[in-house]
Order: C-alpha cells, then structure tokens, then sequence
C-alpha cells in the first residue's frame, strides 16, 4: 500500500496493512514492533563490501567524524590532510538531523545552515597502484568529496568552484537512493592522491537552503583490486611478403 501522506517531510510514504485491525502500519517506523524495517543497524548499514574488497570507512559507531556546523565560510585549508581539527566536535555516521526515522542518526548536529564541513581519517597499507577505490554515499542534499585535498567526487552540486553557500541541487530525500541494503549505488573514486598509511577524506555538504528540514552526511569506502589490462586478442593473421599482420 502507498500512501499519499505529506507528513515527516515525505510526500510518498509507504504501510502495510494489519488485516486483523485493517490498520495501516508506515514501513521503517521504529516506534512500531509490526513494522518492517527496510533497513539494518550495526556495521555496513548501507553497503556490504563484495568478495575481495576491504572496508576502509565503514558507517557504523566506530568510525569517528570531525565536523563543523557554525556555518561559517573555511576556506580550502580544512580540507588538506595536514589541517589541525583538533578542536571540532566529532561523532559517528549517520550524521545530521532528519525527521524520517528510516535514517539512522548517531550523530545530531545543532547547526541549520547551508554548508557543513566533514573529516575523517583512514590507513590504507596496500598499493595505490594497485587498487580500486569504490564508495558509497548518503548525501542529502550534494556534496563535495576531497582525498587528500584533492577532488575525487562531487553530487548534487554544480561543477567548478563554488561559493561556501551556494544551496545543493535538489531535495526531499533523494539520498535514499544510496542507502539500499543490498549495498547501494558504488561510484568508482580515482586513487592518484591514496598513499600508503593515513589518508584523510573530507567532505563538504551543501543543503538546498539554511531553513531545510533534514542534512544527511554518511560515507562508505572500500578497496578493490584494480583491474587487470585484458591482453589484445587477434581474430585474423596474414602475411605480406616479411610483413606478419594480425587484426
């Protein structure tokens, strides 16, 4: 059953019905024992890493985040790996505040502001030549991603430079479209700045606007073998006097 419900800030919300009491039931509603949850607390809430993978960030309470919500234009320097972010406020992913309660938010942040400020640190001990970096996101509503300092993804923002307040593209949570059990949407994230030991990711996240009621920030990362270069198959070889020609 769908449901044309306009509360909690979703405009479509979807029940069961309880024949016994012909009582419709919201899916994902945590306050009810009869409903179904559509989704999993504990490690890996939203992406499961595949056979060969490594997690690297995972959205659990273990994985710790330092974030800033004053509101506050930072420039570019809290995104570079040697910026001291010792005296931010840190938590667990999920993180921002939401009136479904679908999202699991183990991290409330108090600001109501357009853009917040993410970072979080990893060891990778393998070979970044040799490695896929794949990532799944909750974002709501678009954000930028920075390895290093350096750029590795952007959603829902316009391309280039942007101001620290321009608003994110969109609205009325389309990061639920990441959030599937079944591991979510993987983007292939490039791997020129990884190194070898600590990195740091940083995320920048822009809501569409100050007075918006839900700001999402979770971030999973996993490494992968990088694929291997298939060799060249020939389907025809011909001879041309000395001349061997393979097509």
């Amino acid at each position: 059953l769908t449901w044309w419900e306009g509360t909690g800030g979703a405009n479509l919300e979807f029940f069961l019905v309880d024949l016994a009491t012909e009582q419709k039931i919201l899916i994902n509603d945590t306050a009810n024992a009869k409903s179904v949850k559509a989704f999993r607390d504990g490690p890996n809430v939203f992406g499961q890493p595949r056979e060969g993978m490594k997690t690297l960030i995972a959205i659990d309470d273990k994985q710790m985040w330092k974030y800033d919500d004053t509101g506050n234009d930072l420039g570019k320097a809290w995104r570079e790996k040697s910026f001291n972010d010792s005296a931010w406020p840190q938590g667990p992913a999920l993180l921002g505040y939401e009136s479904n309660p679908a999202d699991i938010i183990r991290t409330e942040l108090t600001g109501r502001v357009v853009t917040f400020y993410f970072r979080t640190r990893f060891n990778f001990d393998g070979d970044p030549a040799a490695t896929q970096l794949r990532m799944v996101h909750v974002i709501d509503d678009g954000a930028i991603f920075y390895l290093n300092g350096v750029e590795i993804h952007r959603y829902s923002v316009p391309p280039g430079d942007i101001a620290f307040n321009v608003n994110g593209n969109g609205h009325e949570n389309q990061h639920e479209m990441f959030t599937t059990v079944s591991g979510g949407q993987q983007f292939v994230i490039p791997t020129t700045s990884l190194v070898k030991g600590e990195n740091v990711l940083a995320v920048e996240v822009h809501n569409d606007g100050a007075g918006s009621s839900d700001a999402i920030m979770g971030v999973e990362l996993y490494a992968a073998p990088a694929a291997k270069a298939s060799a060249p198959k020939f389907t025809l070889a011909t001879r041309s006097g000395a001349n061997l020609n393979l097509e």
